[in-house]
């Protein structure tokens, strides 16, 4: 949980991969309730809305 760390390497996904793989794509987001999961998915939504995605379902 350093600083930036989750951000850093969210980015680095959309980086990594060509734009029309996700702009105004769909994103569906997971998780498993551990430590820190409600706010690593408020980064990744952020961040993913930041880089053009379109849609993104969050999983309850």
């Amino acid at each position: 949980m350093q600083e930036n760390y989750l951000a850093n390497w969210i980015q680095a996904l959309f980086n990594s991969l060509a734009p029309e793989d996700y702009k105004n794509g769909l994103l569906v987001l997971g998780g498993d309730g551990r430590y820190f999961n409600r706010e690593a998915a408020q980064i990744i939504i952020k961040i993913a809305a930041g880089n053009g995605v379109g849609k993104i379902l969050v999983g309850k």
